[in-house]
């Protein structure tokens, strides 16, 4: 899947933006400023995305130990 074809406009859009910000973060070592950088992000405000990566990160581990 493209980043451009995520639709934001519904739950799984943002949680497959959620789970993107992680990846950017611990995968790719980018800090939030950088991630701010993609279109999928600008509409966020810089402050909120400690608070997305935070709660979509319990979700994903929550997720994974069932």
């Amino acid at each position: 899947m493209k980043i451009e074809g995520i639709n934001l406009d519904s739950h799984q859009g943002e949680a497959l933006r959620g789970e993107l910000l992680v990846m950017l973060k611990d995968e790719a070592g980018l800090t939030y400023l950088q991630v701010t950088e993609y279109p999928l992000f600008q509409s966020l405000k810089y402050a909120s995305l400690g608070q997305l990566y935070k709660r979509t990160k319990e979700k994903m581990r929550k997720r994974e130990n069932g």
